[in-house]
Parts: structure tokens; sequence; C-alpha cells
């Protein structure tokens, strides 16, 4: 083969190998965008599914109410309202007021802000209390103070304080022991959902 057809077929090899080079980088760039959109959606989705569960969990803890004990004796009363959340930040308030014999003995209205990556899935549970009424209890990882919380008191005299305060655990009181289990079921995945979220 003269000198001159050789240059020109290792030309035309070279100019075939730099395009071929050149529609397998086009390819590779253009899959990018679709998988990190596929990502992206796929984060919208479980992030709609995190507020959904959350939405779900505020209709049953707003407007419930429970009662320890009995009005002769050492009574108890919760009531619940005011639940948010943001992101893997939930809140609610809970009004508690205390009684013995029929006399008043004090009221709190705490407001909590519970960071829910922030607690031990392991710790969730529902104990009976009294005759009929149920507490969700759980508690912060490995007793953390996470829990943070704002309390208004009323006295027995009258008197009135607050204070802002952590607590490493808390609970949600029910009359229904299978609202209760549901609630705990639910709050037991959403933590889940939101450790894994934040997991390094």
């Amino acid at each position: 083969m003269a000198t001159g057809t050789k240059s020109i077929a290792r030309i035309f090899c070279l100019t075939l190998l730099f395009s071929c080079a050149s529609c397998l980088v086009a390819a590779h760039s253009n899959k990018l965008p679709a998988a990190s959109s596929w990502q992206m959606k796929r984060a919208e989705r479980k992030s709609q599914k995190l507020a959904d569960r959350l939405k779900g969990l505020g209709t049953v803890i707003d407007g419930n109410t429970a009662q320890v004990g009995k009005p002769s004796g050492r009574y108890d009363s919760y009531k619940y309202d005011g639940f948010r959340f943001e992101g893997c930040t939930v809140g609610w308030r809970e009004a508690h007021e205390s009684s013995e014999a029929e006399k008043f003995l004090f009221k709190e209205i705490h407001e909590f802000a519970i960071p829910l990556a922030g607690l031990s899935q392991t710790s969730i549970r529902v104990d009976k209390i009294g005759a009929s009424a149920y507490v969700i209890s759980f508690t912060s990882l490995k007793l953390k103070q996470s829990i943070a919380s704002r309390v208004k008191t009323t006295h027995q005299d009258g008197s009135e304080d607050e204070a802002n305060g952590y607590a490493s655990g808390t609970g949600i009181y029910f009359q229904n022991e299978d609202i209760a289990r549901q609630v705990s079921k639910v709050l037991a995945t959403v933590v889940s959902y939101c450790q894994k979220q934040t997991a390094p």
C-alpha cells in the first residue's frame, strides 16, 4: 500500500474513533439528567408519603382527649390540639389538668417540638394506664434530651409561671387502645424514615 494511502487510512480510523467516543460521551451525558430526575421524583414521592402520614397522625392527635382515674379520687385529664409538622419535626399542644377528690391541683399546657430522627424507635410502646386509658410513650436516642417543650403552669393558689426545657421522653394519652396502637405504628414508621434520611 502506498504511503499516501496509509496516511489517509490512519486519518479515517482516527476520525471514526473520535466520532464513536463523542457518541458515547453524549449518550452517557444524556443518561445522567434522566437518572437525576428519577431520583428527584423518588425523593419527592417519599417526602409526600411522609407528609401524608404526618397529616393522618395530626387528624388523630388533634381533638384527642383522655382521662385517667376517677373524679372522686386522683383524676388527670389530657387534651390535645395544635398539631403541626415541618419536615421531620412534629409538635402539638397538651393540656393536662390534675385534681384529687375533686379539688384542683394544677394545670399544665405543654407546647412540644419533637425531632423524629432523634427518637428511639424501639422505645415506642403502648401501656394501659388505669381502667381505660392508654399511653404511647417514647424516649430520645441514648436518652439525650432532645424533646423541647414550653410549659405554662397554673398552680393551686392561682399563680402562674412559664418555663422552657428539654426532656428525654414524653407520651400521648388515648382512651381507645386500637387508636393508640395504630398511632404507635405510624410513629415508628415515620421515625424510621426520618432516621434513614439523616443517616451519614
